[in-house]
């Protein structure tokens, strides 16, 4: 990996923490380096150096306006080798795209969808192996699939599209949906249950008639 893909992921972590963002919203990848999911533990490898070289590199001004959607999308072409829950880059991609495309599909019809379901079309559509949901890290997997659907979704939707995902015989979203939302600043921290759930509703309901009128 190059100094300044390193200094991508140490800035992207120093973004998540200090809210250094522009137009863009952030979403938190759980990357791997060395082996290490770094968002177990955002300010590992992220120091004043890191910002500093950063800064030089790209302006004082760029600075704050980098997010996922940009340095990363730089840091993902150069960390091309790094496995990441098991699945290569390539795979990723597939997945991303398939994914995508699926909810995409349940959206026009105005439905939603299940974690199983999903999995079953992601195996019928790529061929690659299924997520096993009885693995906390398989669990973990599917997740950070969904943060990749959805940073390549909201830029032009403004929506989460991972809303319409939920788990098998509940009418709610999981806990990663309502983190994520947080991170984007689409859902106050410490909101009530009841703001949650109304939240989800409205996230579902305005990506139906979006879709709905594709």
């Amino acid at each position: 990996m190059s100094a300044l893909a390193q200094v991508a992921y140490c800035f992207s972590h120093k973004v998540r923490r200090e809210g250094l963002v522009g137009e863009t919203p952030l979403v938190a990848y759980p990357w791997i380096i060395g082996g290490r999911k770094a968002n177990t533990s955002p300010l590992a490898c992220c120091n004043v150096h890191c910002v500093h070289a950063l800064r030089s590199h790209v302006g004082s001004k760029l600075l704050r306006q980098v997010a996922l959607f940009g340095i990363l999308r730089h840091l993902d072409r150069e960390r091309r080798g790094w496995v990441m829950y098991g699945r290569s880059d390539e795979a990723w991609d597939q997945l991303t795209d398939a994914g995508l495309k699926f909810l995409v599909e349940r959206a026009q019809l105005r439905k939603v969808t299940t974690y199983t379901e999903l999995n079953s079309v992601l195996v019928r559509r790529t061929g690659l192996p299924g997520f096993a949901f009885d693995r906390v890290d398989e669990r973990a997997a599917m997740g950070h699939l969904l943060g990749l659907i959805v940073a390549r979704d909201y830029p032009g939707s403004r929506l989460m599209i991972s809303a319409l995902v939920h788990y098998l015989g509940a009418n709610d979203a999981g806990p990663g949906f309502y983190a994520l939302a947080q991170q984007l600043n689409l859902l106050p921290k410490g909101s009530s249950t009841m703001a949650k759930l109304e939240f989800w509703i409205g996230q579902v309901t305005s990506l139906h008639e979006l879709h709905a009128r594709s």
